[in-house]
């Protein structure tokens, strides 16, 4: 499995998640909530608010999603979104 969090896979998160912020004036990335967790075994995130941030049955999203930049639906509509 690749380091997610060595370079050069580290650097282009940080591009992509730029990106994402640029190309868009209003949205809330996942990566910047203060609710979005990883999981123990390091490969998901979960909200800890519980909101459902993935279809399967744990309702998590893949760790590599949020670190290029998902907003995910969830996040764009809670109420207690905090950055």
């Amino acid at each position: 499995m690749t380091n997610l969090f060595q370079s050069p896979t580290a650097e282009m998160f940080d591009q992509d998640r730029e990106a994402v912020r640029h190309m868009t004036h209003k949205g809330r990335l996942t990566y910047d909530c203060f609710h979005a967790r990883v999981s123990y075994d390091g490969e998901r995130v979960y909200c800890s608010e519980g909101h459902l941030l993935g279809l399967g049955k744990d309702h998590t999203v893949r760790l590599a999603q949020v670190l290029r930049g998902t907003k995910m639906g969830a996040c764009q509509k809670c109420e207690s979104y905090r950055d």
